[in-house]
């Protein structure tokens, strides 16, 4: 089984959190996206059924392999700042499905409040 890359992630409480993501083949060339869709998630524990945020995942550029996944501000003001992780899932054209990375989701508290 191929070990899949850890990145860790902060989120602040209250503000709008977007990554953007260029996924490469092998070759460093970048991946075209065509046809494929992504799930990343977060929870309170790895083997937790509890999902405490589902990110909305938008393909920017196939061609160029680029995408992002992003909670608005109101969904990052639901969390509660600590410790979680998550995991990004592609899933291919031909309906395999494969773990991009995964990791730290640390959430941390906004100073300003509206």
């Amino acid at each position: 089984m191929a070990r899949v890359p850890k990145r860790k992630i902060r989120i602040r409480r209250g503000d709008t959190y977007t990554h953007l993501v260029t996924e490469y083949d092998v070759d460093g060339v970048p991946d075209d996206l065509t046809g494929s869709s992504f799930l990343v998630q977060m929870r309170p524990d790895p083997d937790s059924a509890t999902v405490t945020a589902q990110f909305t995942t938008t393909i920017i550029d196939a061609a160029a392999g680029e995408w992002e996944f992003s909670l608005t501000a109101t969904q990052t003001s639901a969390l509660t700042a600590g410790q979680y992780f998550y995991d990004v899932q592609r899933t291919y054209s031909d309906a395999t499905v494969h773990t991009r990375f995964q990791g730290d989701a640390v959430v941390e508290n906004d100073i300003s409040h509206a």
